[in-house]
């Protein structure tokens, strides 16, 4: 699998691709949304991962837009925070959350398609 990642915690970020390159899976870094659009046009992951928590924008409102322009995009939303509101706003979108304590189980997740139950 490709995955696109936005993210600007570069611990997690760090953590997050040696999980993926530890699957033999190919993983595409971006430091900011800036150019999310150009990068997923030209390279088409069969993922995008994208921080909640965005120094100059709102993952949100970037997943909303991906989604706008590339209907068929596969996005995964993380957050520091399991709250259900952000849950919600999630499936509104059509984009799986994922709360970062639950990131371990992160493949069993995007395989299932499907958002975490929220406990």
């Amino acid at each position: 699998m490709k995955f696109l990642f936005v993210y600007e915690n570069k611990l997690f970020m760090s953590f997050l691709k040696k999980l993926i390159d530890n699957n033999k899976d190919e993983c595409i870094e971006l430091s900011d949304s800036s150019n999310i659009y150009l990068i997923y046009r030209n390279h088409r992951p069969d993922w995008v991962l994208i921080d909640l928590q965005l120094k100059n924008n709102n993952g949100f409102k970037v997943a909303e837009i991906l989604k706008s322009e590339f209907p068929e995009a596969k996005i995964a939303l993380l957050s520091d925070f399991g709250d259900e509101r952000l849950k919600v706003k999630s499936d509104e979108i059509g984009a799986v959350f994922i709360p970062k304590e639950q990131i371990i189980n992160f493949y069993e997740i995007i395989k299932s398609d499907q958002n975490i139950v929220m406990e």
